[in-house]
């Protein structure tokens, strides 16, 4: 799923990309031992529900031309802390 969102991303997807992510997304929950693929599942086919009009764009488009922008806020580099409690 994350090479299937990463090519969409990239204005790189094929055909059979939307159908293939959707059919992902049902397969996913209750496949692990803990909640993660569930969590990812439902984060998925909600990126792909309250997005839709974006990922048809790049579906018949390809990327927006601002995917291949710098960011425009420089964020800092996460520097972790000196103890953990």
């Amino acid at each position: 799923m994350a090479e299937d969102f990463a090519a969409l991303a990239a204005g790189r997807a094929d055909t059979d990309l939307l159908s293939r992510l959707r059919r992902r997304t049902g397969l996913l929950p209750d496949r692990g031992a803990c909640c993660h693929p569930d969590g990812a599942a439902r984060l998925a086919a909600s990126a792909l529900h309250a997005f839709a009009d974006d990922v048809d764009h790049h579906l018949a488009h390809g990327a927006w031309p601002a995917t291949h922008w710098q960011p425009q806020i420089p964020v800092p580099s996460a520097t972790p802390p000196d103890t953990w409690r």
